[in-house]
């Protein structure tokens, strides 16, 4: 229900696209999704920022694939806007995050 509807990032595996597709129902021109136990969850160390994954369980991947990809658009994003105020060009920073490891995902 719209009292529950939050914003976060989430990712799927392209060939689960259509599968994820027939899951939803849609509710205002907009796709409406129930997180079930199909999908599994990350978040960062602090768990303020958690994100949602829709994949194949069989594959175990780490959390840091996608909270380096989710850091690295933030830091852009800051590093885009510095470079528009007239500050140095920081966009090395945004590599910065790219040793991180990560924890497993999580289930719902």
């Amino acid at each position: 229900d719209a009292s529950s509807e939050q914003d976060s990032d989430l990712f799927i595996q392209v060939d689960k696209a259509e599968e994820l597709k027939k899951a939803a129902t849609e509710k205002d021109g907009k796709l409406v999704l129930t997180v079930t136990n199909s999908f599994l969850h990350g978040q960062a160390k602090d768990g303020k920022k958690r994100w949602l994954v829709y994949h194949d369980q069989s594959r175990n991947p780490f959390q840091h694939r996608f909270h380096q990809g989710i850091l690295k658009k933030y830091i852009r994003l800051g590093t885009d806007t510095a470079s528009k105020m007239g500050f140095y060009d920081l966009t090395g920073v945004t590599d910065m995050g790219a040793g991180l490891i990560g924890d497993p995902l999580r289930k719902m």
